[in-house]
């Protein structure tokens, strides 16, 4: 993607061009941040696109629980049983 900026004198570009450089240094670990989600919710998200198949369901059930904690395990346990 390609802008094109038109500025009328070399103040306001050079301006205009600090202005940029001190946003893109600022911000550009904000937007190159990835985004974080716990091994639970991701096994959610998995599971929910897995429930049109019950054998692909348990065994990414089954799969999933050498990825979770105790607690973890337990969490998703209720979750089924609730959902």
């Amino acid at each position: 993607m390609k802008f094109f900026i038109v500025i009328s004198s070399s103040a306001r570009a050079g301006r205009f061009i600090r202005s940029v450089k001190s946003f893109v240094r600022n911000n550009y670990f904000v937007m190159k941040k990835p985004i974080k989600t716990s091994m639970l919710e991701y096994s959610k998200i998995i599971m929910k696109k897995m429930s049109f198949d019950k054998r692909l369901f348990r065994k990414e059930y089954k799969k999933t629980f050498n990825y979770l904690t105790r607690t973890e395990q337990q969490s998703l346990k209720e979750w089924l049983q609730n959902g």
